[in-house]
């Protein structure tokens, strides 16, 4: 432990009954800590989204859409969808919750990580072999402590983290900072700037982090912003994600976003839950796309509180509060560099103890990306294969329903080789291209392309070069082309490794005859609203923005751009569904007043807005 001054907090939260309880230690020593407050968090969890379903179509091109129950019941909602002969599913959209366990104690140190006694995770080891470069790992949670952007402030022990591009699935913006604590702690298990002297370290110090934001700032979050969250970063280069949450229940939108990204090779690893019971949690218990992780203790038990069952895989340290097991005079725990859960002032950082699957899960992910990196594996499969054949046995050999195959031990994963033996991988593994998927438009429209799906295995991808095929070249990960005739091209996209090598992939596009483009306009605003507290001190509105063509028939799929004004002022973007609605929610506001929405724009490929036609742009409601 260096010689500066460092603060270490207690972190404590109870979930058996969805009651929070937090201690926190400031001024942390080793010889003496003190209790300078706590707080009690009441609020009771719902089990899913009180206005809303998700509803898949057969031949749809997205894979589920959120549908507004209305003044109908859910479940009354959902039997309606379901008697449809074009619809695939209608269910719930699930809350999930992020997954920390009941303690009251203390904690010491990163002893998680290696330690003399029973060995930790053998990270001394691992990182005497690799580091993580070049592969981006997602955290899907509550987002991180990232960048320095209004209230939001950068962790400090992340000054040499690499991030990309990540989105908040709930704020719905390109932002997604942490105003819960729980991400950055996660995070920074994974990749908490580690040899700076300063800090903890993190388990795969080199990869890049992408910031996901689907829990909210209460720890909570939708199945449907999680799928989201889960689609963003397959489609957009991750090759592990981390998801330190769960929910009790099944859900066929959850199941097919993890599908999707394991098809896209990407190694996904979740929390196994915190209930103590023999069921695993959703979407951990996806056994076909997931790692299953449970908690360990010091002492390499499992911890009372981690989930068990048939779909558990590996377990990893956790952390037991309520013990001191090495002696120390401080409860077993976790600990990782992140601003205060009590306060959540996203400015006031310290060094904190968690405890529960939740912070036994970044474990695994860490050590997926070192495999990924040092090229031994190249694949989720390999991934849980290296993991499953090198964990240390818990229980009776093999496998056991209380602790999984064992505790990952990551010095020995990274000399895994798949004819059970030990290897050196290659001096370099070729980069691998993706230009995405295929493509068709109308002459005249400007094509998006990505090329972040691409990745390089034990580097970095240092160009990327697109053809069109119509003559024209571009660089860049992502890049617009507009081509200047009808046809069909072959776009190829070329990536180059940090060591030259380089590899090719096309995307189809076929530009079809721009057709006669007709019109769109607003055809109709309407409104529900909520009201809560003494004497509904609270309010919230849902605008509802209702798009029609020229034959007044409902069009899906415009963007409409609109802004609330009144008691509460943001300008919001949406699209509409198959009906040709798109529904805005404003925030709460005390007080009340007038609630006004404003349509400002409407946009879709092919058809052009015509804002003579519209009957509605503007609209109020006053409480």
């Amino acid at each position: 432990m260096s010689a500066e001054r460092k603060t270490f907090s207690h972190y404590l939260f109870m979930t058996a009954v969805f009651v929070g309880v937090l201690f926190i230690i400031d001024g942390f020593s080793a010889e003496a800590d003190t209790i300078l407050s706590t707080y009690r968090d009441r609020g009771v969890r719902a089990e899913y989204a009180a206005n809303e379903i998700i509803v898949g179509f057969k031949g749809d091109t997205k894979p589920f859409r959120r549908i507004v129950a209305g003044n109908m019941d859910v479940w009354e909602r959902i039997r309606e969808f379901r008697s449809r002969a074009d619809v695939l599913f209608a269910e719930p959209n699930y809350y999930a919750y992020k997954q920390e366990a009941p303690n009251d104690s203390y904690y010491p140190y990163q002893w998680h990580l290696d330690n003399g006694v029973y060995g930790g995770i053998e990270m001394e080891e691992a990182w005497n072999v690799a580091n993580g470069a070049g592969i981006v790992v997602a955290v899907v949670d509550t987002g991180i402590a990232y960048e320095n952007y209004g209230r939001f402030a950068k962790a400090p022990d992340f000054a040499e983290t690499c991030f990309v591009s990540g989105y908040d699935f709930v704020g719905n913006d390109s932002h997604p900072n942490d105003d819960d604590s729980h991400g950055t702690h996660v995070a920074g298990t994974i990749a908490q700037s580690t040899g700076n002297t300063i800090g903890g370290a993190g388990v795969a110090p080199n990869v890049c982090l992408m910031p996901v934001k689907v829990l909210n700032k209460n720890g909570a979050g939708t199945y449907a912003d999680i799928a989201d969250g889960i689609y963003f970063a397959a489609d957009n280069g991750a090759r592990v994600i981390n998801l330190s949450l769960g929910g009790p229940s099944a859900s066929n939108v959850l199941r097919d976003a993890l599908a999707y990204a394991a098809d896209k090779g990407v190694a996904i690893v979740a929390a196994a839950g915190n209930d103590g019971g023999g069921t695993v949690m959703y979407p951990a218990a996806y056994d076909d796309f997931v790692l299953a992780v449970g908690a360990t203790r010091f002492d390499e038990t499992r911890a009372g509180y981690s989930n068990y069952g048939a779909s558990l895989d590996l377990m990893a340290p956790g952390g037991d509060l309520n013990v001191d097991q090495n002696g120390d005079g401080y409860g077993d725990g976790v600990l990782q560099n992140t601003f205060n859960p009590n306060t959540k002032n996203a400015g006031d950082f310290g060094y904190w103890f968690f405890e529960g699957t939740s912070m036994a899960t970044p474990h695994v992910a860490g050590v997926a990306a070192l495999l990924l990196s040092h090229g031994n594996v190249s694949n989720p499969t390999g991934v849980r294969t290296a993991l499953i054949e090198t964990a240390d046995d818990l229980e009776t050999p093999g496998f056991d329903v209380h602790t999984g195959y064992g505790l990952i031990n990551a010095g020995r994963a990274l000399q895994w080789a798949p004819d059970g033996g030990t290897t050196t991988p290659p001096e370099n593994i070729p980069p691998v291209s993706n230009a995405g998927p295929d493509q068709e438009g109308f002459l005249g429209s400007a094509f998006s392309f990505s090329g972040l799906s691409s990745y390089d295995a034990d580097g970095t991808l240092t160009r990327y070069e697109w053809d069109f095929g119509d003559g024209g070249i571009a660089l860049g990960s992502n890049v617009v082309h507009t081509f200047a005739a009808e046809g069909v091209y072959a776009v190829t996209l070329t990536v180059t490794d940090n060591e030259g090598f380089t590899s090719s992939d096309a995307a189809i596009v076929n530009v079809l005859p721009n057709p006669a483009s007709p019109t769109i306009f607003v055809e109709d605003i309407t409104f529900t609203y909520e009201t809560f507290g003494s004497r509904s001190s609270y309010c919230r509105v849902t605008a509802f923005t209702l798009i029609h063509d020229e034959n007044s028939q409902p069009v899906s799929g415009v963007s409409v751009n609109g802004r609330w004004s009144g008691a509460y002022e943001k300008n919001v973007a949406g699209v509409t569904a198959r009906d040709g609605s798109a529904a805005f929610v404003s925030k709460w506001v005390r007080g009340c007043g007038t609630f006004t929405f404003t349509v400002n724009d409407l946009a879709k490929d092919g058809f052009i807005y015509d804002p003579s036609l519209n009957k509605e742009t503007s609209a109020s409601i006053t409480f």
